[in-house]
């Protein structure tokens, strides 16, 4: 089940997201009942042991509402994507404005927050990622989560030192394989890693992530990614060899900038 939308649909016009979290609450609130609202919203993000966790009524109340609300995060961030992204031949999508050039600082923030609460019940030790454009969601996500992060870099300058754990990391938007290196004293033995990234197309900078930790003795726990390429089957490549795969966006095409997000 999805939509679709029109990429780059009035590219002058600013989203803000207390606008979109406003005009959906009030457009759906009138139009639809809580059980629609929950059925739409929320299947792909509730799960069973949530509700046991919070038994008292209140409490899942109060768990319903931070559902919701990280429902109209994700919603915000398809908006924004519909209204300042630019679709390119190659089914390659410009997000420049917002997430991997110039940056969304307080929507940013906002993302970070719902990655803290997809992954409030697991233990988690270090974010990982990779330069440049998986940094700045990384950084929101480490400080929702109150744990360091660090990145890979695409190129072994001169100011590293030690031991390194290194692989090849193929780039689908450059068509270029990279070497990325860690520094092993940033990436130590035994801890639980949550893996963050802009985009996940192919899958092949997250295979290399999980190489990196994997290299550590570490434990990947999950990955991230703000906009997901369903139809290139990276995230369904990951999902079957059973690591854990959200996606703030998920679109499953995007022909002629004609977007379909999944729900």
């Amino acid at each position: 089940m999805g939509y679709s939308v029109k990429c780059g649909k009035n590219p002058g016009e600013r989203l803000t997201f207390p606008g979109v979290c406003g005009t959906i609450f009030l457009q759906i609130s009138c139009r639809y009942s809580p059980g629609f609202m929950a059925r739409a919203f929320l299947p792909r993000r509730l799960r069973w042991d949530d509700w046991r966790f919070f038994g008292r009524s209140d409490s899942r109340f109060s768990l319903l509402f931070i559902y919701i609300w990280g429902a109209l995060v994700m919603k915000a961030l398809e908006e924004k994507i519909v209204k300042e992204g630019v679709w390119l031949p190659g089914n390659i999508l410009k997000v420049g404005s917002f997430l991997n050039h110039q940056i969304d600082g307080k929507f940013m923030m906002e993302l970070g927050e719902e990655i803290a609460r997809l992954f409030a019940q697991e233990k988690i030790d270090r974010i990982l990622t990779i330069e440049t454009s998986g940094i700045p969601l990384a950084m929101a996500a480490s400080v929702a989560l109150g744990v360091p992060m660090v990145f890979a870099k695409k190129n072994r300058t001169s100011n590293l030192s030690g031991g390194l754990y290194q692989t090849v990391v193929h780039s689908y938007t450059h068509n270029t394989d990279y070497t990325v290196v860690v520094e092993k004293q940033y990436l130590p033995a035994g801890e639980r890693v949550l893996l963050v990234d802009d985009f996940l197309a192919n899958g092949r900078a997250l295979m290399g992530l999980m190489e990196l930790v994997n290299q550590a003795g570490s434990q990947t726990v999950g990955a991230v990614a703000a906009i997901e390429k369903g139809f290139q089957k990276g995230g369904d490549l990951l999902r079957s060899q059973g690591l854990r795969v959200e996606a703030l966006a998920l679109i499953d095409s995007m022909d002629n900038g004609n977007l379909v997000f999944r729900r």
